[in-house]
């Protein structure tokens, strides 16, 4: 297999002072994104706490022993489903679906890989995920 032609270096640094306005708004976006990412999914640890009936501290060790956030959105849904009735039951369970939803859209800006034009330009994402085949390993476009 032969190696890809070496890019044109000079050139893409050139384009590169061009495009940098577009990427900087971009990626501050995404950076605003992730950073209030973790205020947003930390006021779950409140509710965690009122459906566990414990104070903080134990619903603040349960809530980071959860290392994913889906794992914590799950727990948080059955424990409303077995401790919440009526209106605040069916409110809290319609707030973790749509943050689940978005959680979809964190996922694509924050593991995505960007593509890059020519002249510097991030012109979108594209993510890459295993799955597992009885033959072996796959590799899907996400």
């Amino acid at each position: 297999m032969k190696a890809p032609p070496q890019p044109a270096f000079a050139a893409l640094e050139a384009a590169a002072a061009e495009s940098e306005p577009q990427r900087v708004a971009v990626l501050s976006m995404v950076g605003n994104l992730l950073f209030n990412w973790g205020n947003n999914e930390g006021l779950f640890v409140p509710i965690l706490q009122y459906l566990l009936r414990t104070d903080l501290a134990s619903a603040q060790i349960v809530f980071h022993t959860m290392s994913t956030t889906q794992t914590r959105l799950d727990l948080i849904r059955r424990l409303a489903l077995y401790n919440l009735k009526g209106p605040i039951q069916k409110n809290l369970i319609r707030l973790l679906d749509h943050f689940k939803q978005l959680t979809q859209t964190r996922n694509e800006f924050g593991h995505a890989m960007w593509d890059v034009s020519h002249d510097g330009y991030l012109v979108g994402t594209y993510s890459v995920r295993f799955t597992a085949q009885f033959d072996g390993s796959k590799i899907v476009d996400a």
